[in-house]
């Protein structure tokens, strides 16, 4: 993974927890929920694609 693209998904990351620790919209958190999960899992299989041989 490129190191421009790791710092994004963790500065994405991080955006969106601190949205969740204040947002009180429950549908607002929903979609924040849901991105967050989706750069984390993109974050952990760049990171599995890297670990495994090619």
């Amino acid at each position: 993974m490129e190191p421009t693209s790791r710092f994004i998904r963790e500065q994405n990351i991080k955006r969106y927890e601190r949205l969740l620790a204040t947002e009180a919209n429950e549908k607002q958190r929903r979609v924040i929920e849901r991105l967050l999960a989706d750069e984390r899992a993109a974050l952990s299989c760049e990171d599995e694609c890297l670990d495994s041989p090619t």
